[in-house]
């Protein structure tokens, strides 16, 4: 997602992000959101801090809830509008089986949620047993039942999909576009700190916190 400088602090903040990124963008927004409310209230002390004036949330080809469209990870490989089946049905049945059955994704993904509310409902990822569970719902999920795609797939995800060359995004970096958009960015694909947060944080799987929010 884009990277916006404090120097360059903009009338308006529009993030872009890409695939993935609709994991995190509405979470991260929902929390300068209340961030801002913090600052408006006087319950933030702290003289630095400077309230963003939120425009947009721009998603380009977005994952979104995962809980939701996770059981389209099979679906998808198997029974496309390619005519692509990208594994045999046998490998298709156990995906299903293994986000639906007792123990599962769902079920984890709902256990991983249902923890993160009760023990960092904020999001904060300070909470080890909340990370733990998390984590595991992200790699059973991620790594079995969208995982059967990698493993056992002989075509490449690119048969399905175009991964954007950064000039998908080219357009935000263009003065003109800044200028009209009223704001500043620096684009990014990758930030390794980023990833490695959001790993181990497991946002992928956690959802969008409620819009609740504490100093």
């Amino acid at each position: 997602m884009p990277f916006f400088l404090p120097r360059l602090l903009p009338p308006s903040n529009l993030t872009c992000v890409l695939q993935y990124g609709g994991f995190f963008a509405p979470a991260i927004f929902a929390h300068f959101q209340r961030q801002n409310t913090l600052i408006a209230d006087g319950s933030l002390k702290d003289s630095n801090a400077k309230a963003l004036n939120l425009a947009t949330v721009g998603i380009q080809n977005g994952c979104l809830d995962v809980a939701t469209s996770g059981e389209s990870f099979p679906e998808f490989a198997y029974k496309n509008t390619y005519g692509i089946q990208a594994y045999s049905q046998e490998i298709y049945d156990a995906a299903r089986t293994n986000f639906t059955k007792p123990g599962g994704c769902a079920d984890l993904i709902a256990a991983c949620r249902a923890a993160a509310a009760e023990g960092d409902p904020l999001g904060y990822g300070n909470n080890e047993t909340v990370n733990e569970l998390c984590v595991g719902a992200t790699n059973f999920c991620f790594g079995v039942v969208q995982g059967a795609y990698t493993t056992y797939s002989n075509v490449s995800q690119s048969d399905f999909f175009f991964f954007p060359s950064l000039p998908a995004f080219s357009h935000t970096d263009k003065s003109r576009f800044l200028f009209s958009a009223q704001h500043s960015t620096l684009p990014t694909w990758s930030r390794p700190h980023t990833l490695q947060s959001t790993r181990r944080h497991s946002s992928t799987v956690r959802g969008c916190n409620p819009p609740s929010a504490s100093p």
